[in-house]
């Protein structure tokens, strides 16, 4: 064999090899493509600010957030005016106590 033929074999090696890497790089980068394009869907699906499921769910905590201060507003509220009748009610019957007191010799 001479050097022309040893030569024409590694080339012949080579671009079969070149082809494979080709083939693989194109295969390749058209799955890193598809790859990118699911990872964008994916973030405008967990991310997008009016539709964004991550938006959603801070919206719907708040919400419960809000909900809950008022309920627990309402609940001190109720407590503050029962406190205050039951406040009033004791003083009256204090009143009436003394006045009956007072009305039967007293």
């Amino acid at each position: 064999m001479t050097e022309l033929d040893i030569i024409k074999d590694i080339a012949e090696k080579i671009d079969g090899k070149c082809d494979e890497l080709l083939e693989f790089r194109a295969v390749h980068t058209e799955t890193h493509k598809a790859l990118v394009a699911d990872l964008d869907e994916i973030h405008q699906t967990l991310y997008a600010k009016p539709e964004g499921l991550s938006y959603k769910v801070e919206r719907i905590a708040l919400n419960c957030k809000s909900h809950e201060a008022v309920r627990l507003q309402k609940k001190a509220f109720v407590s503050s005016l029962l406190n205050k009748l039951a406040t009033a009610a004791i003083i009256g019957l204090i009143i009436w106590l003394l006045a009956l007191y007072r009305s039967h010799g007293g």
